[in-house]
């Protein structure tokens, strides 16, 4: 079953792909995977290695640019009911190769964006507990927190809302946006 769509130019060639976090079941590919198909004819280019335990939930992907090449890389998570936990996967843009996974707090919500407008994104993320911050793409930790929420986080959004030079983060509830 699908659980998260992302669109992107993937492999800096100017055409655009799109990432599928997935959950299979059949014999020949049950796991959790990340797909990536050129956009326009719907081709698979790469499949991930099977990512994540089989208590994962949630599945996300988003595309950015995490590093200092030249080829984006897929930031992908998972989420656990059962235990609360997280677990996050740096995939290379290209191949799909898969990176260590790492555990995590329950993550609510993700984003991939350049906050600090360096060309190199950052990975906006909200658990479980309120909490919103960047992660490290290599380490899965936090860099730096933005701030600590009363509630349930069920989403996020990051961009210009106010028409200023500035970006702003949006966060969706279980009762409001905030």
């Amino acid at each position: 079953s699908l659980s998260h769509l992302s669109i992107d130019d993937l492999d800096n060639d100017a055409d655009s792909e799109l990432t599928l976090a997935a959950s299979a079941g059949s014999s020949s590919a049950s796991g959790h995977f990340v797909f990536a198909l050129d956009a326009e004819s719907g081709w698979l280019e790469w499949r991930s290695p099977p990512l994540f335990s089989a208590s994962a939930w949630f599945l996300r992907s988003s595309i950015g640019q995490l590093d200092l090449d030249d080829a984006m890389e897929v930031f992908a998570s998972s989420f656990s009911l059962y235990f609360q936990l997280s677990t996050t996967v740096l995939l290379d843009g290209i191949s799909g190769s898969a990176g260590p996974e790492r555990q995590a707090i329950g993550l609510a919500a993700q984003s991939v964006v350049d906050l600090e407008e360096d060309g190199i994104d950052e990975i906006l993320v909200a658990e479980v507990t309120g909490t919103v911050g960047v992660l490290d793409p290599v380490s899965g930790t936090f860099v730096s927190t933005i701030g600590s929420y009363p509630g349930a986080i069920r989403s996020l959004a990051v961009g210009n809302v106010f028409g200023d030079a500035g970006l702003e983060v949006v966060l969706a509830m279980a009762d409001r946006i905030q």
